[in-house]
């Protein structure tokens, strides 16, 4: 089953929930800058569905509310 099909938000989010869950998968998103990821990355983190990783911006995921254990800052990364 192709997890990037094109689909709804919440198709999206319940096939990743049927796929995902209970393999405890770290799941890079790149898209951390864009408010639909970053909920849907906190949403199936509160789920216990995946471990996040949301690439972007630290201060404004922080704001977001992000917890600092999902945020990859892409300033840093790329420094590295």
């Amino acid at each position: 089953m192709s997890l990037t099909t094109e689909a709804t938000p919440d198709v999206t989010l319940d096939r990743w929930r049927k796929v995902l869950r209970g393999r405890n998968l770290r799941v890079a998103l790149a898209d951390g800058d864009d408010d639909r990821a970053v909920r849907a990355a906190l949403a199936l983190r509160a789920e216990g569905v995946v471990r996040p990783s949301l690439f972007g911006d630290e201060g404004r995921l922080r704001a977001a509310g992000v917890p600092a254990d999902v945020i990859v800052d892409v300033a840093d990364a790329l420094a590295d």
